[in-house]
């Protein structure tokens, strides 16, 4: 198997996990479904997390993984800029649609990317 090959089967998990997931978020184990009713969909009678929020949706944690990846890529090596404005670029796509999706983010995260945005801004204007 090439390395390309490894690395997307690396990532389809990561997505289809974080997906699968979500439904049952913030949850303790004790109150989970048993092991083989969990499934995309939960079983009748849990309540999702995210309610509004379609089966097989992957999280923020997902869409910061494509971030990286996406900058990995495009760089051929790490560079924090280029992470920091794939980031910037997914908030302000998903901040301005849904706040569920919006809500996934937690308030630590939300208020390290506003910080972040707003140092950009900034250098943009000096």
């Amino acid at each position: 198997m090439l390395q390309r090959e490894r690395i997307a089967g690396g990532l389809y998990g990561l997505l289809v996990g974080d997906a699968l997931g979500v439904p049952y978020e913030f949850y303790e184990a004790k109150e989970l479904p048993v092991y083989e009713k969990i499934e995309m969909t939960p079983p009748a009678g849990f309540q999702k997390t995210y309610p509004r929020i379609a089966a097989g949706t992957w999280s923020d944690d997902g869409a910061q993984a494509l971030c990286l990846m996406d900058s990995l890529l495009r760089h051929g090596k790490f560079s924090l800029k280029a992470y920091s404005d794939a980031l910037l670029a997914w908030y302000d796509k998903v901040s301005g649609r849904s706040m569920e999706r919006y809500s996934m983010l937690g308030f630590r995260q939300r208020m390290r990317l506003e910080h972040i945005k707003k140092e950009s801004l900034q250098r943009i204007a000096d």
